[in-house]
């Protein structure tokens, strides 16, 4: 009998990371799932990692690709699941994790998709994130920011995926947002109220290459704007707001204050009623500011309080 859930794990060099996540995984209070490791042509100990877990719902993909939008997607097509899930070879979940979303999926039977809460942690310490509550036709809701907050978050229906052709492959950063909105484009969406997913904050991710965000962030809006009811102007200012925050949250020189004070005036210029109805708009204002005011000394004794507001 197939498992209920897949999960999909992509996987490239992540030997750092990777043990403590596949055993994230294993320790679901649910146990009615299999695990798919998709190893995009890793040249470090990840195998070693692999093979050295003996648990029969581990299946192993080897596959040379492009990109993790290719890995998941090979992931869906072998999945045996009626609900799959996806996380990336460095973030965590908590044990209640897929017990939770499979309830609250199976308790709204018209819906598609289900999100939990995203905490933020690096070697230091956990950044707690926002406490989003949308649910239902969330559409113009996601096209205004991606509060799923990364690939290791949603539980969908297998079917759901496969209406929509899963994920493309020509989007080499923030394929998951696409994904998320064209899902929004035909679903319901519903909400866990916890935080479940733990997301590894690091400065060579692939959500710390600004200038590959920006690209494809763009790219995912021409898509997707035809089909929301909101003004361009307003959709693109908040995507601009949403760079900023991620460029506040890496700030520790000067050039990079004034790069971010740069998005941030693009963003004024085509949404000036940003600064009084989004919170984020002014506290990315201060601290590039700050940084550019104060010595870098100085500066960093503010960043932990930085980091903590950014997130909350």
């Amino acid at each position: 009998m197939p498992p209920l859930v897949s999960v999909i794990l992509p996987v490239h060099n992540g030997q750092r990371t990777l043990k403590e996540t596949i055993d994230s995984v294993l320790r679901q209070s649910f146990r009615d799932f299999e695990l798919i490791v998709v190893d995009d042509a890793s040249t470090d100990s990840s195998i070693d990692i692999i093979n050295s877990f003996q648990d029969p719902r581990i299946k192993y993909l080897y596959r040379v690709n492009k990109n993790v939008a290719c890995s998941r997607n090979q992931g869906i097509k072998e999945a045996q699941g009626k609900y799959i899930s996806f996380i990336d070879a460095d973030d965590l979940w908590t044990e209640d994790k897929i017990e939770e979303q499979v309830l609250a999926l199976e308790a709204e039977p018209q819906a598609g998709v289900v999100y939990s809460w995203t905490e933020f942690f690096d070697d230091c310490k956990r950044y707690p994130g926002s406490q989003i509550d949308y649910q239902g036709k969330v559409y113009d809701n996601l096209i205004l920011e991606n509060f799923i907050a990364s690939g290791s978050n949603i539980l969908v229906k297998k079917e759901a995926l496969d209406t929509i052709h899963g994920y493309d492959i020509e989007l080499l950063s923030c394929a998951d947002w696409d994904l998320y909105l064209r899902l929004a484009a035909k679903y319901s969406y519903v909400v866990v109220k916890k935080y479940q997913i733990l997301y590894r904050l690091s400065s060579n991710s692939m959500s710390s290459n600004l200038e590959r965000i920006k690209k494809y962030s763009n790219l995912v809006l021409d898509k997707a704007i035809p089909y929301t009811t909101l003004p361009e102007n307003k959709v693109r200012a908040f995507n601009l707001l949403a760079t900023a925050n991620i460029m506040v949250a890496r700030l520790e020189e000067t050039k990079l204050a004034l790069d971010t004070l740069t998005v941030l005036l693009e963003a004024l210029r085509l949404y000036p009623q940003l600064l009084l109805i989004n919170r984020n708009t002014l506290r990315c204002l201060v601290k590039p500011l700050s940084l550019i005011i104060l010595t870098p000394k100085l500066y960093l004794l503010l960043k932990d309080f930085q980091f903590q507001n950014v997130h909350s």
